[in-house]
């Protein structure tokens, strides 16, 4: 009787590849994908083994990690080892796993997907699969790195033991495509720039705590790191992730009798505001340059949420580090339909982005995610008030006591435009009419869905608005508190701007 997939794995795939020189956990972990069922307002991991495929990984030496380099699928014994073999799933596995190599066997034949060629080939003798030796051969000679020298080493650091106890593959997988891309770079003579694209909730903040303390084992660290985001929230948590890894060794930038209360850590963390990098109209970022005066002050720049900020809020502190290595991490979630019309200041973030840091070396979006298990699935539920269809006078306006978004104060007449539409309410204008309108209607949509009382994020554009949608939905809560006589939770302003409309 012919075997099925587990024993096909356990009588033919498993002795042959220790045979091959694939005899150690640390150079063939199983990675088994847990996917999510939804089921009321939570969702569970779905029991069951699900697939279980080989992560296929070289050691160089006494290095403390191996590197993963790539993917077996297993199939049943019977099975055509090309079967699902098509290039689209192997360049979508390889940018999943950064890795460089997909193979598929039965036990007897193997099939191959090689990312650097892009062809697919096979099915081969699986007695003549490549040795641990000869992979790593093959991996240095198709990427161009010379894993014998010094440099290299950066390759085969380990994650600290803060994020060891239950890693994920993608956190993982960026941190090597960062590395890979910094090891490129030096040894073309370029600067080495890089541009992570992870989902909100993917551990943006975990990765570069990985990553510095990697380069840190490498001894890339000769000066201090800097953490650079845009506002005092992202600001606080990155310094309990990065605490978590370099104990007091980081601290947030910030002036203390005229000193920088950071100034010997070695991570360093900051906002825009602090450095002096917040107003565009200034050319001279007085914080940065009075407490960091020398060039090239940092070994390693990050810049948090590069997508929400102009590219005058960073540039500064770049291009006076010209030699530090500088990673761009952004969250821009995946559209379903691309914009109409897009707004300048938008598509200039996007444009600087990819034209400083090139294309990101790595990519996990919402819906991968989603089908990881490690981010909940979601509804798209799109709601609009009776005001979003109106055009409206400027004398319409001044009725509906708008307010200037940017003073907070109610405009008048005379500095309004002749018409406003939906498109510029929230972004120049406030209608409290429209807000109160919202959070009545979303109040109403969280009673009827599991209740007012989980937890809700509600983007908006500036503080203005976040505060007085955060007054709106606590005064819901109390008038629904005193209805059921429930003690009430709060809703505190995220002040987190967001291009997201109506909702």
């Amino acid at each position: 009787m012919p075997y099925n997939e587990p024993e096909t794995r356990f009588y033919l795939i498993d002795p042959k590849l220790r045979a091959k020189g694939y005899d150690d956990p640390t150079r063939l972990r199983l990675e088994t994908p847990a996917p999510v069922d939804i089921e009321g307002p939570k969702g569970r991991r779905r029991k069951g083994p699900g697939r279980t495929d080989y992560l296929i990984c070289i050691e160089i030496g006494a290095m403390p990690a191996p590197l993963p380099v790539g993917l077996i699928e297993a199939k049943r014994e019977t099975a055509d080892p090309l079967s699902g073999m098509e290039q689209g799933k192997g360049y979508g596995d390889c940018r999943r796993f950064s890795i460089h190599y997909v193979f598929a066997t039965n036990g007897h034949r193997y099939g191959e997907f090689d990312k650097i060629s892009g062809l697919t080939t096979g099915p081969h003798d699986f007695d003549l699969f490549p040795t641990h030796a000869e992979l790593a051969e093959r991996y240095a000679r198709d990427t161009g790195i010379d894993l014998s020298e010094p440099a290299a080493n950066l390759l085969f650091t380990s994650d600290s033991p803060a994020y060891a106890e239950n890693p994920r593959y993608y956190q993982s997988a960026a941190i090597r495509a960062v590395i890979a891309k910094i090891l490129h770079c030096e040894r073309d003579g370029l600067p080495a720039r890089a541009l992570l694209v992870l989902a909100t909730g993917s551990g943006k903040t975990i990765v570069a705590a990985n990553l510095l303390h990697r380069l840190n084992q490498a001894g890339r660290l000769a000066k201090p790191a800097l953490f650079l985001c845009d506002r005092d929230e992202l600001r606080q948590q990155a310094l309990g992730k990065l605490r978590n890894v370099f104990k007091d060794s980081a601290r947030i930038v910030t002036s203390d009798r005229g000193e920088n209360s950071a100034r010997n850590a070695r991570i360093q963390i900051a906002t825009y505001q602090t450095l002096g990098l917040d107003d565009d109209a200034k050319d001279v970022a007085s914080f940065l340059t009075r407490h960091y005066p020398e060039p090239n002050s940092f070994s390693v720049i990050i810049i948090d949420e590069c997508h929400r900020s102009a590219w005058n809020r960073w540039r500064v502190v770049l291009e006076r580090n010209p030699d530090a290595i500088q990673i761009g991490l952004t969250a821009t979630p995946r559209q379903l339909r691309e914009p109409k019309r897009q707004r300048r200041e938008d598509q200039d973030i996007t444009a600087n982005n990819l034209a400083y840091f090139g294309p990101p070396v790595y990519e996990y979006d919402l819906i991968q995610a989603q089908e990881d298990g490690y981010l909940a699935a979601c509804e798209i539920v799109r709601r609009a008030v009776s005001l979003d269809g109106e055009t409206f006078t400027d004398a319409e306006v001044v009725l509906k006591k708008g307010v200037d978004i940017r003073t907070g104060k109610r405009v008048k007449r005379d500095a309004l435009k002749p018409k406003y539409d939906a498109t510029r309410f929230d972004n120049d204008l406030v209608i409290p009419e429209r807000i109160a309108a919202m959070c009545k209607d979303l109040f109403e949509q969280l009673c009827a869905n599991g209740g007012p009382e989980q937890k809700v994020i509600v983007f908006c554009t500036r503080d203005l608005h976040a505060d007085r949608v955060a007054m709106q939905l606590n005064n819901a809560m109390r008038s629904g508190a005193r209805r059921t006589s429930s003690p009430p939770r709060t809703a505190m302003p995220s002040n987190a701007p967001s291009k997201a409309g109506p909702s």
